[in-house]
């Protein structure tokens, strides 16, 4: 039996989550449409129609993903379906069998990442590098078996960190599809034993010694792309995300103040959702100051070398680092340990681990009010005593970027 509701957002969100089975409600709108509600939590769109004697399931999707605008409207197609002699269930299930890998992983981008996922492009490069084999498979080819001996051989070749991180997406793109009904069975994915159990035992705590650091800036100095080499200097300077850098925007500095000049990255686009402040000491602000006296206009520090970018700026400086990292001579180094390098040297250096969570953007429930509290000046501080702490170790054997010394 069935409570009749009107299915709407707001009606949808004070929903109670049942102790256990489900619970269905009808639409008034729409008297073939139901919403499911798991325990779990889930909540299913459900088209639910007797047709020639028989009842007809037919799933519609999820909500949030499928709003209720979107399910009326598809109870709305598949009701004109049936009452053309037609027959949906049928039909989808024939299309299920012609999926390939790239119509699923194309689904999935679209459908779930975009829309819920600020790093979708991270998802669809790494698809694009390490699944290049499957695309024109179907997706019912993709098995455990298949995916075992995959995720052992991008271990060896990409490292074990890699090949679980990636092994993570496929397991979500499949498990994502089969929750809308857009396929069927089992998730593949879900029995390949990852190398690490969680996240734990595999957390990186690389960054750059002062040796190693020296022959970094020596390649970053003799590197032939300039924009490349200020992109890794500035990362390696300001402890800051990659995808912030890449979107550094001159609109959101204040290059002009000598006392506190400074970066703000928006709220919007903060991985913590909050504002951050990022100082800017004297070996940033004098590339930025070169750059922006070099490009004259626009809006990005890093932008596109492609004017057919679509996003308008720098979006990906992987090859770029791993040339650099050869003629260093740096092993196992990723772009993200620079920003570790920082946090290394300053608390090597003796600072707090409020003022280095301040500098990075780290926030925690623990700390929050700390963080609020904490002005730029203690981080403006420590930031610059690491700095010149590299700078001094990196310049024992042979002096490095003039730049980093002003």
């Amino acid at each position: 039996m069935s409570d009749t509701l009107n299915l709407t957002k707001r009606a949808i969100e004070v929903l109670p989550i049942p102790p256990e089975g489900r619970i269905e409600y009808r639409d008034t709108v729409n008297r073939y449409l139901r919403l499911v509600v798991s325990f779990e939590g889930r909540k299913t769109w459900r088209y639910i129609r007797k047709v020639a004697g028989r009842v007809r399931f037919y799933t519609v999707g999820t909500y949030p993903e499928t709003t209720p605008d979107m399910a009326r409207r598809e109870a709305l197609r598949l009701s004109a379906e049936y009452d053309a002699g037609n027959d949906p269930a049928v039909d989808k299930k024939k299309l299920r069998n012609l999926l390939t890998w790239a119509d699923l992983f194309a689904w999935y981008i679209e459908n779930h990442a975009k829309p819920h996922k600020r790093t979708w492009e991270y998802d669809r490069d790494m698809e694009g590098h390490y699944c290049k084999a499957w695309q024109a498979r179907p997706y019912t080819a993709i098995d455990t078996e298949l995916l075992t001996r995959w995720h052992k051989q991008v271990g060896k070749d990409n490292g074990q960190h890699q090949a679980d991180r990636v092994l993570a997406m496929v397991k979500t793109v499949f498990a994502v599809a089969i929750d809308a009904d857009v396929i069927q069975g089992g998730n593949p994915a879900a029995h390949v034993h990852k190398f690490f159990a969680s996240a734990r035992e595999y957390s990186r705590d690389r960054f750059l010694s002062g040796e190693e650091l020296g022959r970094l800036l020596r390649a970053l100095a003799e590197y032939h792309d300039t924009d490349m080499a200020d992109f890794f200097t500035v990362a390696l300077l300001t402890g800051a995300r990659r995808g912030n850098l890449q979107s550094m925007r001159w609109a959101d500095m204040d290059r002009t103040d000598k006392a506190n000049p400074k970066w703000t990255i928006p709220g919007a686009e903060s991985k913590n959702k909050a504002p951050m402040s990022v100082p800017l000491l004297p070996p940033v602000l004098a590339i930025l100051n070169r750059r922006h006296d070099a490009q004259k206009q626009g809006e990005y520090v890093f932008p596109a070398k492609r004017c057919n970018s679509k996003t308008g700026h720098l979006t990906e400086p992987k090859k770029a680092w791993a040339t650099i990292c050869d003629k260093a001579g740096l092993k196992d180094v990723r772009i993200h340990d620079l920003r570790r390098t920082m946090g290394s040297w300053q608390s090597l250096l003796g600072a707090s681990m409020q003022v280095i969570g301040r500098s990075l953007g780290h926030k925690s429930m623990q700390s929050t009010e700390v963080y609020a509290r904490l002005n730029d000046d203690p981080v403006r501080a420590s930031m610059g005593k690491a700095i010149a702490a590299m700078t001094a170790a990196a310049a024992e054997e042979k002096p490095v970027q003039g730049e980093l010394s002003q």
